[in-house]
């Protein structure tokens, strides 16, 4: 009788070690899933988050192609520095000829 206890002991602790272990298998494998949604959540918020930001340029671009080219040379800060300039040299001309 004692000779029948210990190989079905042996095999119950068998079992027993194998449950823990397919226990821990099934926990890491939960972890991973919800370490993946995560992932996959915030990879989904980046790509929103990029989808927007090329949604404003091409909106800014947009309206910059609908000015007018004469507009915007007009307004570019190039040429308001030019028109200042200008602006002096014909104050400097008018100082001059006094």
């Amino acid at each position: 009788s004692d000779s029948e206890k210990k190989p079905t002991q042996a095999l119950q602790l068998g079992f027993e070690l194998a449950l823990k272990e397919r226990d821990a298998v099934l926990r890491e494998n939960a972890k991973a899933i919800q370490e993946r949604d995560k992932a996959m959540r915030q990879a989904q918020q980046f790509l929103n988050e990029r989808d927007k930001a090329l949604a404003s340029l091409e909106n800014l671009s947009a309206k910059r192609n609908n000015t007018p080219i004469i507009e915007r040379r007009a307004t570019s800060p190039t040429r308001r520095n030019k028109d200042k300039l200008k602006a002096v040299d014909s104050d400097l001309e008018i100082e001059n000829e006094e």
